[in-house]
């Protein structure tokens, strides 16, 4: 799918902050509002954008964000999407994503101290101990958002 100039103008305003107005990204981009929603329903229906998510300082609301990298052992598509699943169905756990390279899965949990997360990982890594053979654990001290207006365009 080709993505014109105005289009990816108005993701990277739309990653910045999502809930910015429909005026607001009209204006940014120079377009009316009108063209300007028909273009994001349009980016929505291609499935260029899946949602629209804030961005949570979680130690501001005295919460810890802990990443865990995991290496899976070989197995079928169908068992890596049930580990997949077990992992959202943990209310804990805020994103979930497959990796290449060293790592096979990313789990992100956000939790309210260490002695928390502890058990709740020790419970996860007694579901699949063949399968998650090898793990990395890393705490999210401090996050630092970068604003660029370009990011999203290339040469």
């Amino acid at each position: 799918m080709a993505i014109d100039l105005k289009s990816i103008k108005i993701l990277n305003i739309l990653e910045k902050n999502s809930r910015t107005s429909l005026s607001g990204i009209s204006k940014k981009i120079r377009a009316s509002p009108q063209t300007t929603h028909y273009r994001i329903d349009k980016l929505v229906e291609d499935k260029v954008i899946t949602s629209f998510p804030s961005i949570v300082d979680h130690a501001y609301l005295n919460l810890i964000k802990v990443v865990v990298y995991f290496k899976v052992s070989y197995i079928s598509h169908s068992n890596m999407m049930e580990i997949i699943d077990y992992f959202k169905k943990n209310r804990y756990v805020v994103s979930v994503l497959e990796c290449g390279g060293n790592w096979d899965l990313q789990v992100s949990y956000i939790v309210g101290n260490i002695s928390q997360f502890n058990k709740i990982f020790h419970n996860d890594f007694k579901e699949y101990p063949n399968q998650l053979s090898k793990h990395e654990i890393f705490f999210n001290i401090v996050t630092y958002f970068i604003e660029k207006d370009d990011c999203l365009e290339f040469d």
